[in-house]
Formats: structure tokens, C-alpha cells, sequence
């Protein structure tokens, strides 16, 4: 509390209060009304047109990555996943239904749209990080477009999550450009 640490430290309120504050505005603490300041969690600063995928956002934060390969198939893309990936409308497309894991615990729910071209994945293991079988082939991804929202769990996220049908989840709508500004994937991330 405020009273211990003037105590603790031989100054007045009013300094321990702009200290907080100064903490607050700087991101290390987090003020709740009615419950307390708290330590907030470690927090990833990284330059916005620098782009960073699952795995190394991970690494970043001392956590082991890992990835479950569901289903890779091709599929008949309809109107939107078409218009998303700038390719004609029923184009054949790849599709890569995958868990991702942060320390063996399932995060993310996520399905990755991938234009023809990119059939070669197929045939790859992506239980790793998807960047790195593409750069293998020289593609690099710089930058994304994001759209989110609140969604609820349906039976296939809840269960590949290990959570209760109808949680709310973080729906992540991605368009993941290379440095060419060429569409590489639109992916769709429901995140616990």
C-alpha cells in the first residue's frame, strides 16, 4: 500500500503517488479502481513495420512454441477468400488448419488461406514455423493487416483449445504481405 512504502522508504505520500503514477504512464504498473496497482506482465516492444510470427514472438517472451498440423488441404475458395488473397473467385487454394502451443499449452486455433502457388506446403511439415519453410524459397513476410474482434468459441476451437464452448476468443483476421507488398496469406487466428 501506499502508507508501507512511504514507511519503507522515509518519503512522503504525495512521492510515492507520483511514483506510481510515473510507473502507470510508463507501463509497469496497472491501476484497477477498487483492487489495486499491480505489476504488469513482460511486454514485446518491436518496431511496427517489423514483422514477427508465432514462433518468434514466443521466443521473445521465454516461451517454447510448438504447432499441431490439423488438416492441409486444397479447397475451392469462395468469394471473399478470393477477394482477401487477390486471386480469382473459386481459385483452388491451400488450406492448413493448425494448433499453436505456448509452453505445451494450446493458444491459438488458427487456418491459413494460401493462394495455388503455395501447394508445396503441402508436402512440408508445418508443425514448425510456417516463415521458415517459406523462406527457404526466398519469401519473407514484412508487414500485415489486421482485423479483430470478440468471437465465441464453436466446437472445433473449444476442443482444440481444451476450452468451454462459447468462450470468448480473440478472432484475428490476417493479410501477411512480403516486401513486394504481394499478398503471401489471409489467416484466420481465434485466440484464447
Amino acid at each position: 500500500s501506499e502508507i508501507e512504502l512511504t514507511k519503507m522508504y522515509d518519503v512522503s505520500r504525495i512521492t510515492i503517488r507520483n511514483a506510481l503514477s510515473e510507473l502507470v504512464e510508463n507501463g509497469f504498473l496497472t491501476r484497477w479502481q477498487g483492487k489495486g496497482t499491480f505489476v504488469t506482465g513482460a511486454k514485446i516492444e518491436k518496431n511496427i513495420s517489423d514483422f514477427m510470427g508465432f514462433t518468434e514472438t514466443c521466443e521473445l517472451r521465454g516461451l517454447k512454441a510448438s504447432t499441431y498440423t490439423i488438416s492441409k488441404n486444397i479447397i475451392s475458395g469462395n468469394e471473399r477468400m478470393c477477394s482477401n488473397l487477390q486471386v480469382p473467385v473459386e481459385s483452388d487454394l491451400v488450406s492448413i488448419e493448425r494448433v499453436r502451443y505456448a509452453d505445451d499449452i494450446p493458444v491459438i486455433h488458427e487456418t491459413i488461406f494460401l493462394s495455388d502457388d503455395y501447394s508445396f506446403l503441402l508436402d512440408e511439415d508445418t508443425n514448425n514455423s510456417l516463415y521458415i519453410l517459406l523462406a527457404k524459397k526466398a519469401i519473407y513476410p514484412s508487414s500485415a493487416k489486421k482485423q479483430m474482434e470478440v468471437c465465441y468459441a464453436n466446437k472445433v476451437e473449444s476442443e482444440a483449445l481444451s476450452i468451454p464452448l462459447f468462450s470468448a476468443l480473440l478472432l484475428i483476421i490476417d493479410q501477411v504481405f512480403d516486401n513486394q507488398g504481394n499478398i503471401i496469406h489471409v489467416s484466420k487466428q481465434a485466440i484464447r
